[in-house]
């Protein structure tokens, strides 16, 4: 059977089996009713997968973190317009058909990263469409500000390259 690979899926393209490792899980912050996963298959490619919150705990007694699962049902539907953990323009929709079946696999990374560079940190200051990961050194970090009824932290970063 052949699978596809992360980095060819399309927003509204028909599910065709795919072998994933779940790499993350995480409840999103605000309003969202969303449970959230982070997918990675044998290339390295990150897709976000998001279900239902109230249907956690089916999805919990279904996915354990860091295992490997071929999943041939899903929905591919358009990546949010703000605060996503990768560069990825489609997300996939999980719903309660959906079926996972495990297996082993070590040839799926068991991490995914999006590193960028100090200087291509500044564009993105006031981007919000795609979360950063970065490795430096934090120098500062703000208390808790609330302005226009948002929480707002700021963190001063210090580029690692320069000590």
């Amino acid at each position: 059977m052949p699978f596809v690979e992360i980095s060819t899926i399309r927003p509204n393209d028909n599910a065709e089996p795919l072998q994933i490792r779940v790499i993350r899980k995480w409840i999103p912050y605000g309003n969202r009713q969303e449970l959230c996963y982070l997918f990675v298959d044998n290339h390295g490619d990150a897709i976000e997968a998001i279900a239902d919150l109230h249907h956690q705990s089916h999805f919990e007694s279904h996915i354990t973190l860091h295992s490997c699962y071929t999943i041939p049902e899903y929905l591919l539907d358009t990546a949010r317009s703000s605060m996503n953990v990768v560069p990825h323009t489609t997300c996939i929709r999980l719903g309660l058909r959906t079926s996972f079946s495990q297996f082993d696999d070590d040839a799926i990374p068991y991490h995914y990263f999006n590193f960028v560079n100090y200087d291509r940190l500044r564009p993105r200051i006031d981007n919000h469409l795609l979360l950063t990961d970065y490795i430096g050194r934090m120098e500062r970090v703000s208390p808790i500000l609330n302005r226009a009824g948002n929480n707002l932290l700021i963190i001063n970063l210090q580029d690692q390259r320069t000590k």
